[in-house]
């Protein structure tokens, strides 16, 4: 991808010349990168060389600002954002209400993709309120959450539900932050959800998950992660654990409250009820595979894309996938 750093670098005379002519890119993707010094108000000089620019990764880095930050208002089309914050104060200069929801407002009907890490005030109510047509949604690690409603004179759409999100991928690194409970019902109650993720959030809790199943039935829910949510037992899984669904995989990682005996019964109703899913159970580093139900050729197929080769699956007794954390660009 290229990186605004080098583009303003190769135009470095350009700009400083205000040449009449400058050479203008078909790029569609750009970045401002990390581990590069960034020349302030470069941004929208190098968004005026890339009209067509429909995705950006933007790293905070000292002197990037809000004002930086809607240079992309120059843009025509707009698909995708990812922000990345930073733990030290180059994020205070990047604000969600002075730089995000400006944003949302001119793109948000058009954005398919976002994702939002370490800044603080994120409101989740604003970004489903403004991009009714997100189909991936992630927040990491954020410093903390907004409530506040957006005017209501800027808003048209009454309904808050995200009905085309598929992707949806929350952490939170930070035990002491916690995204909403509301908020959190409502990400939740997407009808299209095919693939969840959830780490470190200790809103997450049986009640919310009861509450959102009366909403909808998560009837394309495919993939299921919950790691370290210690507020979740088995009253909160048994929601996903019902035949209309198509879960295909469920991960359940160092839940506290969520114990192989949950998993041996979730295992024989499976097998009861001829569902074809793999749980993946892992307490204080211990993780037990489990297979449910007939397994056809293509079944085996994809426990091996899962696990490895079939034959090798009543051995296991280590975990499938690496332990070392959350791969956040598995879906980008």
């Amino acid at each position: 991808m290229a990186t605004v750093q080098i583009l303003a670098g190769i135009h470095k005379k350009d700009f400083l010349n205000r040449s009449p002519e400058i050479q203008k890119y078909s790029l569609m993707n750009l970045e401002i990168a990390s581990d590069c010094d960034y020349i302030p108000k470069s941004f929208g000089l190098v968004l005026s060389l890339c009209p067509f620019v429909i995705d950006v990764e933007i790293n905070i880095v000292q002197g990037l600002t809000d004002s930086d930050l809607l240079s992309l208002l120059s843009l025509e089309k707009f698909r995708k954002l990812k922000l990345n914050g930073s733990i030290d104060d180059c994020s205070s200069y990047v604000t969600f209400g002075g730089g995000v929801t400006p944003i949302l407002k001119a793109f948000g009907n058009s954005l398919k993709s976002l994702s939002l890490s370490k800044l603080c005030d994120v409101n989740i109510q604003v970004i489903t309120q403004l991009c009714p047509n997100l189909q991936f949604l992630e927040l990491i690690d954020c410093f903390s959450y907004f409530t506040a409603k957006l005017d209501e004179e800027c808003v048209k759409n009454e309904s808050l539900v995200l009905k085309q999100l598929e992707k949806l991928s929350l952490y939170a690194g930070n035990s002491s932050i916690s995204i909403p409970r509301k908020h959190l019902v409502l990400l939740l109650s997407a009808p299209s959800l095919m693939d969840i993720y959830i780490e470190c959030c200790c809103t997450l809790n049986d009640d919310v998950l009861q509450e959102v199943a009366r909403v909808q039935k998560f009837h394309r829910l495919e993939s299921l992660e919950v790691k370290k949510c210690h507020n979740v037992t088995e009253k909160g899984i048994d929601v996903f654990m019902n035949a209309q669904n198509p879960l295909k995989k469920i991960v359940l990682r160092w839940c506290r409250q969520v114990t192989k005996s949950n998993v041996d019964f979730w295992k024989k109703q499976a097998k009861m009820n001829n569902w074809q899913i793999a749980i993946q159970f892992d307490k204080f580093e211990e993780c037990d595979v489990y297979f449910y139900g007939e397994r056809s050729e293509d079944d085996y197929d994809y426990h091996e894309y899962l696990y490895g080769e079939a034959d090798d699956y009543e051995d296991w007794e280590e975990c499938s996938e690496s332990s070392d954390g959350y791969d956040f660009e598995r879906w980008l």
